[in-house]
């Protein structure tokens, strides 16, 4: 689907049986074009365990300067929350996240740079185990970044496995680290996690420097 978030307050972005508790093709949003999100509600989407069937996808976007979403809504999903793939420059601020499965807030190759991820909270968060995404879907995080290279600021996170994770999964983010963290780096404080088995997990051959942290 293309633009399939408005400036709307309190819109309503799906509407499905409450006795729908694992249906194969719920509703998704993925979109190339400009796509601003404020006071959606976004509920019952995601396909579980099909790539790229998330609630929000911003998909091969760019440079996403403008865009954003805002103090949106997005509980009782099937599969993540919001993915961002080979975009920059996009602002997801102020949003809560309650109830899904995989990773919730998902950076999704390593190629994602300078994107704000500013004041959210992320809650109730369940691993999957058969269907797999990623063989870390079993592991899950509220927030699971493939890139250093974005600021990640002021969250929370809670009742999932892991608060905050970051590990490139592709050889090619492998090879962007050296030159992420040289250029504008990751920022990253003021976040806050509990009822987690781990707060934060890195990637074990890369450390932040302490500026950085």
């Amino acid at each position: 689907k293309q633009n399939c978030l408005g400036r709307n307050e309190r819109s309503r972005q799906n509407r499905l049986p409450q006795d729908r508790l694992h249906p194969p093709r719920n509703p998704h949003c993925r979109s190339r074009q400009l796509q601003l999100g404020q006071g959606v509600e976004i509920f019952h989407m995601g396909q579980t365990g099909r790539l790229g069937r998330y609630p929000v996808h911003w998909h091969l976007h760019g440079d996403a300067a403008g865009e954003y979403m805002k103090r949106c809504s997005i509980h009782d999903n099937f599969f993540r929350a919001i993915s961002i793939h080979h975009t920059n420059n996009l602002l997801v601020q102020h949003n809560v996240v309650f109830n899904t499965r995989g990773h919730a807030v998902y950076f999704e190759d390593g190629t994602e740079e300078i994107n704000v991820i500013d004041g959210n909270g992320v809650s109730n968060v369940a691993p999957l185990y058969n269907e797999l995404d990623l063989d870390t879907d079993f592991d899950v995080s509220c927030y699971w970044m493939a890139s250093v290279n974005n600021t990640i600021i002021n969250n929370r996170a809670s009742d999932c496995s892991n608060g905050y994770f970051y590990m490139p999964s592709k050889e090619k983010s492998i090879r962007r680290i050296v030159e992420c963290v040289e250029s504008t780096g990751l920022v990253f404080r003021d976040n806050v996690g509990h009822s987690l088995t781990a707060g934060l997990w890195h990637w074990h051959d890369w450390d932040p420097p302490v500026h950085q942290t």
